[in-house]
């Protein structure tokens, strides 16, 4: 028979055996002594990357430190341990690199603000090499500029900030700073005889470059689907080849090598083009090579080009 919990037949029942709570206390202080230590050589030994577990994944934190050797170590690691589908976070501050950063998984790399964190290349290269679908880089400062300057070398003008040959590339709320060459490039493979990538985004970015050589600001060629929007260019225009179903929406354009630059190029076969709202202080737009469904509005030119 089961005895009542208050124990009416007041059954004498053993004393609990005492628990010595200082050797307890003791052993909890040595473990975290220890794991203290452990992190501490952790820290001391590796690049500045923590990684912080988030919701739907883990992210990566990069704080840089505006020297090249360490910088370009620490955002190389977080790029290369992130998850795929997961998040780099770049902290506000300066990235100073000396190569470009490869992105082999889908991820979203993610600064302060394109007024907060600068990535500024060293090396004659590109900061970003994209290789592999479904990338986002937003809300950052992109600059080939500052260490690419003089006149460019033939056969080798001044790096692009990114390059992707990859569909579902999306650059939000980014200022590119470019020198001579390219500013941004996102096309298909090569050669281009068809529109190989889809979903690209470009949206809210502030691109520049020299505008000489024929080397586009922002280059958008071999895609099905491209959505551009509020983009602002001071230098050369927005190249558009072998594109289809693309719309650019609401670009401010301000030439720099020729005053009457066009702000955009359609070159063909190029199919659905939709061009909207383009605000120019220098040309028009310029269409070359068969083309088809082509709808141009609320575009403005400075007179007399």
């Amino acid at each position: 028979m089961t005895k009542p919990a208050n124990n009416p037949w007041k059954v004498p029942q053993p004393a609990p055996p005492a628990t010595p709570r200082a050797p307890r206390a003791a052993r909890y202080f040595a473990l975290w002594v220890a794991v203290t230590a452990t992190l501490v050589v952790l820290a001391r030994t590796q690049p500045p990357v923590s990684l912080i577990e988030t919701t739907g994944g883990s992210a990566a934190g990069v704080s840089c430190t505006n020297t090249p050797t360490h910088d370009t170590a620490a955002l190389l690691a977080a790029i290369n341990r992130a998850p795929s589908g997961g998040t780099v976070h770049i902290a506000a501050g300066t990235c100073a690199l000396t190569s470009n950063l490869p992105v082999h998984s889908s991820m979203t790399i993610d600064g302060a603000g394109r007024l907060a964190t600068f990535l500024v290349q060293h090396a004659r290269t590109n900061i970003f090499q994209i290789t592999a679908p479904g990338v986002t880089v937003e809300n950052v400062n992109l600059n080939t500029a500052m260490y690419n300057g003089g006149p460019a070398r033939p056969g080798s003008p001044e790096p692009a900030v990114l390059f992707s040959a990859q569909s579902h590339t999306t650059i939000r709320n980014v200022t590119a700073e470019a020198g001579s060459g390219y500013g941004m490039r996102i096309t298909g493979s090569s050669p281009c005889d068809g529109y190989h990538t889809t979903g690209t985004v470009v949206d809210t970015v502030a691109i520049s470059n020299s505008g000489r050589g024929g080397f586009a600001a922002l280059d958008i060629d071999c895609t099905n689907g491209a959505q551009l929007r509020d983009i602002d260019i001071h230098g050369n225009y927005v190249a558009l080849y072998q594109d289809e179903n693309v719309s650019l929406t609401n670009e401010n354009y301000t030439p720099d090598a020729k005053p009457c630059q066009a702000p955009w190029y359609i070159s063909g076969p190029a199919h659905n083009i939709s061009i909207a709202q383009i605000q120019s202080s220098g040309g028009r737009g310029i269409i070359k090579g068969p083309v088809s469904w082509i709808a141009i509005s609320g575009a403005t030119a400075r007179r007399g080009c």
